[in-house]
């Protein structure tokens, strides 16, 4: 959320989603829409839970995948064509600020709250609105953009911090 080059560059081990040349190999989470799961990890995982709507889903999914003792991995020869955003408007990467759904900060809040408990959501919060409030405060400079959604302060406030429920 800070867009910022240097930090970009310090942070680019965990960037998302990966580039084209990433070798195969064991990764924390691929995206659902290009996941295939033997049934007997997806049963060992405890299927998907029912607490999120859309968002984290996968990545809460194979996490507790991971802890069951089942590796996720990364095979840059496989084709999946994932229309991504096409029935919610979210789309990663992409230049236009629109105004995330609420229950994409719900899911976000879940996916935290869940694996890192409390203080976790509190970390994981305080720097996603510091670099998004960084990132504001860049973009400011002429020729920048901001990645920052329409609305994020508010809604996050609203959907993180009050966990209010999405309409």
């Amino acid at each position: 959320s800070l867009s910022f080059g240097p930090i970009a560059r310090l942070l680019d081990r965990w960037t998302v989603p990966l580039p084209p040349d990433q070798p195969a190999g064991l990764v924390d989470w691929v995206v659902g829409a290009a996941v295939m799961m033997r049934w007997s990890a997806l049963k060992e995982a405890g299927f998907f839970d029912p607490a999120y709507f859309l968002y984290y889903e996968e990545v809460d999914l194979m996490r507790q995948g991971r802890l069951a003792g089942h590796g996720c991995t990364y095979v840059p020869e496989a084709r999946v064509i994932h229309a991504e955003g096409v029935a919610t408007g979210v789309k990663s990467g992409v230049a236009q600020r629109k105004r995330k759904p609420g229950y994409w900060y719900q899911s976000w809040r879940t996916y935290y709250l869940k694996n890192h408990g409390v203080a976790g959501l509190a970390l994981a919060s305080v720097a996603v609105l510091t670099g998004s409030a960084g990132g504001l405060l860049l973009s400011l400079i002429p020729g920048r953009t901001t990645q920052v959604p329409r609305g994020f302060f508010a809604d996050f406030w609203a959907y993180v911090i009050c966990h209010r429920t999405p309409q």
